[in-house]
């Protein structure tokens, strides 16, 4: 995981790194797998994990990128070989955001522009179907216009320096240590989405677990 660090000179330019989580994942392309990025922009990407320069809270754990399908992964859960992608430049893109504004039944987050409701319903759905018209339904602070978010928008609100769950649980109350649905359709299983997990911060499709709907605007 050091080898960013060892590449001392490439395109005349020596100062690359790891990328963190976020940085990693805002490159992968869950419209597409095998692999999950666009191939013209990055050719030659195997459809592998990929290390991240952010740790996991659970002890040596380290946070990778599957760019098979788009996973948000570690360690413990990792297989295969592992590989890098460097990046350089002084803004590391991390979370949670710290300028979080919380309102009493919204979270305005003050990094994306996107307003998060705050505690989710207790519901479980067995299908993304059933969070997306939730969400589509809801009437929040005396507003309407609320959706699901995307798998990437909901990952903006991982904390990775908890576990159970991975977020700062006074900003967002209530929240359980479940899975998420994300109106992201898996693109290699049809009737599938893509959840995340705020029991421990990893992304997958949600293929033998209920979900929870967290709206957003």
């Amino acid at each position: 995981m050091g080898l960013c660090g060892t590449v001392w000179v490439y395109g005349g330019f020596s100062d690359w790194r790891l990328p963190s989580r976020l940085e990693l994942l805002f490159i992968a392309d869950h419209s597409r797998a095998k692999p999950a990025i666009d191939p013209e922009s990055f050719p030659g990407t195997p459809p592998k994990p990929f290390w991240t320069g952010t740790r996991q809270p659970f002890p040596n754990q380290q946070y990778a990128i599957d760019f098979g399908d788009g996973d948000v992964t570690y360690d413990g859960d990792i297989g295969s070989p592992v590989y890098v992608r460097c990046v350089r430049g002084t803004r590391t893109i991390e979370a949670p955001p710290e300028p979080f504004i919380a309102y009493e039944e919204t979270v305005y987050d003050l990094r994306t522009g996107l307003r998060w409701q705050r505690s989710p319903p207790p519901t479980l759905y067995n299908k993304a179907e059933g969070a997306i018209a939730y969400c589509r339904d809801l009437v929040l602070a005396g507003a309407a216009g609320w959706r699901l978010p995307t798998i990437k928008e909901l990952n903006t609100l991982i904390d990775e320096k908890r576990t159970g769950p991975a977020i700062d649980p006074v900003t967002f109350p209530d929240t359980r240590s479940e899975w998420y649905w994300s109106s992201s359709a898996y693109v290699g299983l049809s009737g599938y989405h893509w959840a995340v997990s705020f029991g421990d911060g990893a992304s997958y499709i949600n293929v033998s677990s209920k979900g929870i709907a967290r709206c957003v605007k």
